[in-house]
């Protein structure tokens, strides 16, 4: 009969010990990453998500970085609790269609859903890559 208030009071103890403040990114450095994502004729891509994702191997990326194009094709990037940029290193890029985000209107949602390519929107079979600086980090990115 002791056994069950140990249980308990263990059980209590091990689900408080998940609770808490999250982790403070502040000592990652993050950089500043924009870019255009544009069909192989130059069209810009409006409605899309573009999403990093470290690349496996030496100089490897850090946290996953995303950001929604605009009509024109431009993104900004955030990462880690929406800080503005990406960690420095090597990246996938995966493109998919922004069908969740509000903000992006049903028609460039439906233009992304055509024209971006299948093997873009997943890091298995993703050809496109991207590295993150220090600086200068203005991704051209085309779609094929």
């Amino acid at each position: 009969m002791r056994t069950a208030p140990l249980l308990l009071a263990g059980l209590g103890l091990a689900l408080l010990a998940g609770c808490g403040r999250r982790g403070d990114n502040s000592q990652f450095s993050v950089y500043p990453v924009s870019g255009k994502l544009a069909l192989a004729n130059g069209q810009p891509v409006p409605g899309a998500r573009v999403r990093l994702t470290a690349k496996p191997g030496p100089n490897r990326g850090g946290a996953d970085a995303f950001g929604t194009t605009q009509a024109d094709g431009t993104f900004k990037l955030q990462t880690m609790d929406n800080r503005d940029g990406a960690m420095p290193g090597l990246y996938k890029v995966i493109v998919e269609p922004a069908d969740n985000d509000p903000k992006v209107s049903a028609q460039d949602k439906e233009f992304a859903r055509r024209n971006i390519p299948a093997a873009c929107r997943s890091e298995d079979t993703t050809k496109l890559e991207a590295e993150v600086k220090s600086s200068g980090n203005n991704l051209e990115l085309t779609l094929r």
